[in-house]
């Protein structure tokens, strides 16, 4: 009977999660469509290269140790992971806020160098204030996604959504702040989740950050554990978007924004199903593991069962979705963009590959082998550049929609086949 309910909240998460997401898109979407009449184009580019700062900078700001919290959580107990997330942020203070204070000393280096002059001094504070604090509001985010708390994961996402766009209205809109209001907005839905998560540390660990200073041994382990998925992300990055890079300078420009609309397509299919996916099963599978260290293999074939029906439902919902809804696209797009529309489907396709490494990574990720995650994504991101420089110069944007496919399709592949071969060595029953 628990089996059966734990199964029937796998799929209420899963929905919550998902319902929440369209609802987020739709928000900032709506917003986004707003604030665009009150900032210039040159604004909106420089707005663009301060939110590429705040996405890439906390890559190396936070060292992989998100990351290594991650492969770590599901191997202690409640006492443990109260101390883990301690020892964490200790971590992340020591080392970030001497970046920080650097960082503050070459502002005006920094400013010349990435945005070549235009950004002011207070924007660029504002921009690293917000990467210094990603680092805390993702881990709160990571720790109700392994907690599988689906309803307050989306009500703190809404709500810092709301102090954005109440925040947008009211410094863009009436104050006429411009590009500062909007920097300032996504400050504040930032510091909402950091005040939130602030009240739940006092609450529920109450532990002072001096009590628990961790040892030499202990940022050894965790750098170790976390480093190597500092070029993880990077390729990952690489593999996701470098090929609008190839298709720029291999091709035209036309294309780039004919591929860049057929992906929002892909970006939507991430948004519901494969992020609701990594809060509702992902979790579930990892404690089943912990709880069940004995039958390990049994479970991760029942896994991999599921991981199959799973792709092949993701197949059929796609193929019958898209031929559906392929009309309604043909009414809403201008006829300049039809274009786009003949790439969707395939693009969709090679998604299902990636939903595959979804389930098919968790026992490797479970037993740690951080390194052969990272090599599988520099694998697929290198065979990805490779075929992107071979195929889009005769075949165009087919040559970068083949190009992802079978990078995704090698990525899930060398997952399955390095996963069957450390069961064999270790003999697991399945």
């Amino acid at each position: 009977m628990e089996y059966k309910k734990f199964h029937f909240s796998i799929i209420k998460n899963f929905f919550i999660c998902s319902f929440g997401s369209l609802i987020l898109r739709c928000i900032t979407a709506s917003i986004g469509i707003v604030t665009l009449r009150y900032i210039t184009p040159a604004d909106y580019s420089l707005l663009s290269l301060l939110n590429n700062f705040i996405a890439i900078v906390p890559i190396f700001l936070n060292l992989g140790l998100r990351q290594a919290f991650g492969l770590d959580f599901f191997h202690k107990n409640s006492y443990e992971r109260s101390r883990m997330v301690q020892e964490i942020i200790w971590i992340y203070l020591t080392l970030a806020i001497p970046i920080f204070l650097l960082s503050l000393f070459f502002i005006q280096s920094i400013n010349q160098i990435i945005f070549y002059g235009f950004a002011s001094t207070v924007l660029l504070l504002i921009a690293l204030i917000c990467c210094f604090i990603h680092f805390f509001t993702e881990l709160l985010l990571q720790v109700l996604r392994y907690q599988s708390k689906a309803f307050s994961l989306t009500m703190l996402q809404l709500c810092m959504t709301a102090t954005t766009v109440v925040t947008t209205l009211l410094l863009v809109y009436f104050l006429r702040l411009s590009i500062m209001g909007m920097m300032l907005a996504n400050l504040a839905g930032m510091l909402i989740c950091l005040c939130y998560g602030g009240l739940q540390y006092y609450k529920k660990i109450r532990l002072s950050l001096w009590q628990l200073r961790p040892s030499f041994t202990v940022y050894a382990y965790y750098l170790n554990l976390g480093l190597p998925f500092v070029p993880s992300i990077i390729f990952w990055w690489i593999l996701a978007s470098g090929n609008r890079w190839f298709l720029a300078s291999l091709s035209t420009m036309h294309n780039v924004g004919i591929y860049s609309l057929a992906d929002t397509f892909v970006q939507l299919f991430q948004l519901l199903v494969l992020g609701p996916l990594s809060v509702s099963y992902v979790p579930y599978i990892f404690e089943q593991f912990a709880n069940n260290k004995h039958a390990i293999g049994t479970i991760d074939a029942w896994n991999h069962r599921i991981m199959y029906a799973c792709m092949f439902i993701g197949s059929a919902l796609i193929t019958v979705g898209f031929f559906c809804f392929r009309p309604i696209l043909y009414s809403i797009l201008p006829p300049t963009y039809y274009e786009a529309i003949h790439y969707i489907y395939p693009m969709l396709i090679g998604q299902i590959f990636l939903l595959g490494s979804y389930f098919a990574l968790c026992y490797i990720q479970f037993f740690k082998h951080n390194y052969l995650m990272v090599l599988f994504v520099v694998i697929a991101a290198s065979t990805s550049c490779l075929l992107n420089r071979i195929l889009i110069p005769y075949l165009h944007i087919y040559g970068c929609v083949i190009a992802m496919t079978i990078s995704y399709a090698l990525y899930f592949l060398l997952i399955i086949a390095t996963t069957a071969f450390i069961k064999k060595q270790k003999k697991l029953v399945s």
